[in-house]
Formats: structure tokens, sequence, C-alpha cells
């Protein structure tokens, strides 16, 4: 399993929009072989120490899913910042697909509103994962970083 490491949290309070997004993690798991449920998508995003998750559901119907060509999409996040990103997914996101289009903002609002509010209690109803037990659970995994280290 990858170890990923981030500094601790020092958010920029006044604007953490401007902040770039490190990396991302895709996992592709299946509910249940046996039982006919749509696959999942967990999107983790990570910028300077804070994290964001989001989740859609892929139909069945595709036989099989290759994650690194389906998130592709995402790429185009490298390099800019948090806010720009939003704009993408609120401008491109419907030629992206509607599983690809949740799964973007649902990851970049989370990460976004725990940027702002670092210590606010999380109001999202759904759970959040652990990567450790996805990875153990994945069908498939990528990793995207995003930020150019120089």
């Amino acid at each position: 399993m990858m170890a990923t490491v981030e500094p601790l949290p020092f958010p920029d309070v006044e604007s953490p929009l401007r902040s770039k997004i490190s990396y991302m993690e895709l996992f592709l798991l299946d509910r249940d072989p046996f039982v006919p449920v749509p696959r999942v998508v967990w999107l983790h995003l990570y910028c300077d120490g804070f994290s964001g998750w989001g989740r859609c559901e892929i139909p069945l119907m595709r036989k099989h899913l290759d994650l690194l060509q389906w998130a592709s999409v995402f790429l185009s996040w490298r390099e800019h910042p948090l806010a720009e990103c939003l704009d993408q997914a609120r401008v491109h996101g419907e030629s992206w697909g509607a599983e690809r289009r949740i799964l973007a903002q649902s990851a970049l609002l989370d990460l976004a509103e725990r940027m702002a509010a670092p210590f606010r209690r999380r109001t999202s109803l759904m759970p959040e994962p652990r990567a450790d037990e996805l990875i153990d659970r994945s069908e498939s995994y990528c990793y995207y970083a995003l930020k150019l280290r120089r």
C-alpha cells in the first residue's frame, strides 16, 4: 500500500480556494459480486494538509471500467487553484457525464468546506471512508500527483 503523507494543516485563512490540489486517489469498488448493485468510485483529494471525499455509483451495464482513462478528465486540475477546479467541474461537468460530474463536485466541495472551516464539525451524511480500508477492497486504484514539486 502506498503511504501518503501531507503536512499538518496550516490553512490560508484568507482564501483556501487559491490553494492547489496536491494529489488525488481514486478507488473502484464492487459492493458485492453476487448482488446486482452498482459499483462505487471514491475520489480522495489532498490539499495543504486537508482532504476531501466524493463518491458516485457506476451502473453495472459497463462490464469493464478503465479507471485511469475514466478519471483522466480530472488531470485538467493540475496546477490550478481549487476555485478554478470547482469552476471547471461546473462548466465542463455535463460533458464529463453525470457520474464524473457528481464525483468531482462532491469531492471538491467537501475539500473546500474542510479548508474554509477546519474545526467545524462535518455536516455530510456520507460517512468518511478510510483510504487503507478502501485500497484493500478495491477492484482498481489510481493515484495522480497534481501539484508539481519545485
